[in-house]
Order: C-alpha cells, then structure tokens, then sequence
C-alpha cells in the first residue's frame, strides 16, 4: 500500500507518465531535487537510468500500469500526455487509486482549464476541465489528493517553433489584437521549478488548481525583447482577433482543421473577451511557493541563442 500522508519530502518516490519536454523538465528538476523518478513511457525505445531516474514502459492501460505503480509504491503520480483525453486521464486516476497512489498531478501545465472562454474554444481543455471535476469529486470523498497546475503558453518553445506568430530566421512576427493585451507564460525549464515547489509544499496546494506562471508578458513587449537580443529591428504585422477566429473557421470548413485550432489557439493569447492571463494576475500561489518571476529578457536571449547554434524547434511532442 502506498502512504497514507507521508510527506513528500522524505519520502520522495515519484512516477512521472510521457516523454515529451515537459516531462524532462519536471524529471530534471525532481531528480536535481533528490527525488527518486520513475518515468513511463508508451515507446519500446531502450532508455538508460541515470541518478535518481529510472524508465519503464507501459501502454498506460490498467493491466499495464497497475502492476508497475503498486511494485514502485510512488508518493506522488504526475501525467503529462495526453491531457485533453478524458477517458485516458480518468483511467490513469481510477488506476492509480487502485494502486493505492495518495497524490496525483494531472496533465495541465498549459492554459487555464477554469477559464469558461478558454474551453469553449479549445476543446481540449473542455476535457481537462472534466478530468478536475472528476478529481474534485474523488478528494471530496478521501480517495486520492490532486493538484492541477496552470502555467500559460510555452514561451521559449513557442518563439523556436515559430508557433506564436514570431519568426526567428525572418525577424517578423505576426499579432493578433492590439499587441498590448497581457498573457501568461513560462519557458520549459520553469515548469520543472513550479511542479517541484508544488511538492515540497503539499500542504499548501492539496486538493487546488493552481496558477504558477514564470511571467506575464505581451505581444509588442515579446517583439520589442526580440528586438534588442537580435540586434534587429522587426517587422510586425498585425491582426485583428475577429478575423483570426474568421480564417480559423474557414480553414475548418476547407478541411484543414489543425491548422484551423492553431490559429485559435493563437487567438486564447491576444483576446481581451478571453481574458487568458486574469487568473493568473489575481493568483497569489507564486508567492506562497516562494517562486520568483522569469526574466523575460534572459528568456529571449536564451531562445536566440538557441536558434543561433541549433535552429528551429521541432516537435518533440509526447
């Protein structure tokens, strides 16, 4: 059986479930702490262990993932696939619970799931919304303790990938809306840093949805950041959020509909009826953490630098 309420920070047995580079943040920041991590991946690629880090496989079904929990008898269980899956992320908890796991952390580490706007235009979060209520239920009834954990967009990925509408190799960037209206964010490594602090203080987050973004910025302060660590004076085109949301329903219509969600997603930043970043400008779980914001300027220059010797960000999606 696993522990009942043992605190995080002697105990220090984790199971983190996916392979993308969230979870590598969070096992590098866990395993840095001296977290004993465990993480589970769908893919039959050889991994090797490294200090404090060890990698199974499983095709995340019960039959699959209940024997590995109740052998590894982990403190805390942290997804980070597949989050806008309802039925997947209900079983993973079902199964964790029937393994006797006390903690969990679902598959957020994005938008904010609470936001009502946010989930009606991004389906997957609609889903994500359910999985907390399915949580909230479960705690309300002493079967297991949650923490969901808000971070906004990937900033730093975002700008490598150009999916944010801004373009290294180009130095041009496309805005939705008037370039002022604030949204939060964080860079990679961040989320790490948050999902660390939210377990070494359990006590403070149990059974809570969160808001732990390493900053809040805006599209002209992004361009203008660009601007000084390139050197380089950008050329900005700019877009009303009304006819973003008309183009991403055209593309929808005409068969395309990833890129039709991509240009909403866009749309989740820059809408001021959204509101994406309110929450978390309200939130005072930062401070209670003891989290300082990311600096904004350190986060560009990181990300040029990266294009400079490494260029584009492919997917890496997990």
């Amino acid at each position: 059986m696993a522990k009942e309420n043992a605190d995080l920070r002697s105990s220090k047995v984790v199971v983190l479930l996916g392979a993308n580079r969230i979870s590598s943040s969070i096992a590098h920041a866990l395993a840095h702490g001296g977290y004993d991590v465990h993480i589970v991946t769908q893919s039959k690629e050889s991994s090797y262990p490294t200090p404090h880090t060890t990698y199974h496989h499983s095709d995340l079904s019960p039959t699959s993932l209940r024997p590995l929990l109740e052998s590894l008898n982990p403190d805390l269980l942290i997804s980070t696939t597949s989050g806008g899956n309802f039925d997947l992320q209900t079983s993973i908890i079902d199964t964790a619970i029937s393994a006797g796991v006390p903690r969990i952390i679902p598959a957020e580490f994005s938008h904010d799931t609470l936001n009502l706007e946010i989930c009606e235009r991004l389906p997957p979060h609609k889903e994500r919304e359910r999985v907390i209520d399915r949580l909230r239920s479960l705690a309300s009834e002493g079967r297991i303790e949650w923490c969901g954990i808000a971070t906004g967009v990937l900033l730093d990925y975002g700008l490598l990938s150009g999916d944010l509408g801004f373009e290294l190799k180009w130095q041009s960037a496309t805005i939705h809306g008037d370039g002022a209206q604030n949204f939060p964010a964080s860079s990679v490594d961040w989320i790490g840093k948050a999902v660390v602090a939210a377990a070494e203080h359990w006590e403070v987050v149990r059974n809570q949805y969160i808001y732990l973004n390493g900053l809040v910025t805006s599209g002209d302060e992004v361009v203008s950041t660009l601007e000084k660590a390139t050197g380089q004076t950008w050329e900005v085109g700019r877009v009303d959020v009304e006819d973003t949301l008309r183009e991403a329903e055209q593309r929808i219509k005409r068969g395309f509909p990833d890129a039709g969600m991509f240009l909403v997603g866009r749309s989740v930043l820059y809408d001021p009826d959204v509101n994406a970043v309110g929450a978390f400008l309200r939130s005072e779980d930062k401070r209670k953490l003891g989290l300082e914001d990311e600096s904004l300027g350190e986060l560009v220059e990181g990300v040029v630098h990266q294009y400079r010797h490494h260029g584009k960000a492919d997917c890496g999606c997990g």
